[in-house]
């Protein structure tokens, strides 16, 4: 259900999301307010893959397939143990992207620390969805496996906060 109406501009809508966003950032949203920001963080999603023509599965939710471009630090901690620093090409709250020197095969489990600030890591399992070959190295993608919901806020900050950046820059695309 489309929140935005035609007496809604799109300025008005950022400027809504963002006082919303900054709300929530200083743990300031009030109850009455958080079923309002659910909708508008999912119209954003929606606007922003609807006007990107960004490909997802049937039943991937709009909100995980809206990837941004952000890099981050992250460490990729493989079952034997072995720790790879490397940054993130791009992130959703479904998953994220890096350049990394080693390929890993689809399916595999890693643990990983995702830096979102200086005080915040997501911590969790990640698989991988993906392992694509770019010069001599690889793109690698995964997908987060159970994260807290938590976490999962604290990513979809970031992901709104790049996607409104966008709008102030007038851009319209990640």
């Amino acid at each position: 259900m489309p929140i935005l109406k035609d007496s809604i501009a799109l300025d008005e809508f950022n400027a809504r999301l963002r006082a919303l966003r900054d709300r929530v950032r200083r743990r300031e949203l009030r109850d009455e307010d958080r079923l309002f920001y659910a909708h508008c963080r999912a119209e954003l999603a929606r606007m922003l893959v609807f006007t990107e023509r960004v490909p997802r599965r049937p039943d991937q939710p709009v909100r995980q397939a809206l990837r941004v471009a952000r890099e981050l630090d992250v460490e990729i901690i493989s079952a034997g143990g072995a720790v790879e620093h490397a940054k993130t090409l791009d992130v959703s709250i479904g998953g994220f992207a890096v350049r990394s020197g080693t390929e890993r095969a689809r399916g595999t489990i890693v643990e990983i620390a995702l830096r979102i600030d200086a005080a915040d890591v997501v911590h969790g399992d990640a698989r991988v969805v993906s392992a694509l070959a770019s010069g001599d190295a690889f793109r690698v993608s995964f997908a987060f496996a159970g994260l807290a919901p938590a976490e999962q806020d604290a990513l979809e900050l970031i992901v709104i906060d790049c996607a409104l950046a966008r709008f102030a820059e007038g851009r319209t695309t990640p």
